[in-house]
């Protein structure tokens, strides 16, 4: 089973909401988690699309109000575009610096 840790921060300290499904009480392989530092939310960010047991997994920010609030899902819409180009961002760094050092051709 693999864990996921973050080294100088109190696991104690965060907030796991599962969803389960409300006839059968299982899990619905989601949960909501609230971190309590900025730093721990970017941190947990960096592990969108990562695997774990197994699993891809999505990282999101997500933003309080009704499930279906207009103003919600343009909060998501903006969190998702920003980690999006965030993630872009970070793979062309690393693709320019793979080129830069001569370790991938273009």
């Amino acid at each position: 089973n693999n864990r996921i840790t973050f080294p100088n921060h109190d696991a104690s300290l965060l907030k796991i909401r599962l969803l389960t499904d409300p006839k059968t009480k299982t899990s619905r392989g989601m949960a909501f988690v609230e971190l309590p530092t900025p730093e721990l939310m970017y941190e947990s960010l960096k592990l969108h699309l990562t695997h774990l047991d197994g699993r891809r997994i999505n990282v999101e920010r997500s933003s309080g109000g009704g499930k279906h609030s207009s103003l919600k899902k343009s909060k998501i819409q903006t969190f998702r575009e920003k980690q999006s180009d965030y993630i872009s961002k970070t793979v062309d760094g690393i693709i320019e610096s793979f080129v830069k050092n001569g370790e991938v051709e273009e």
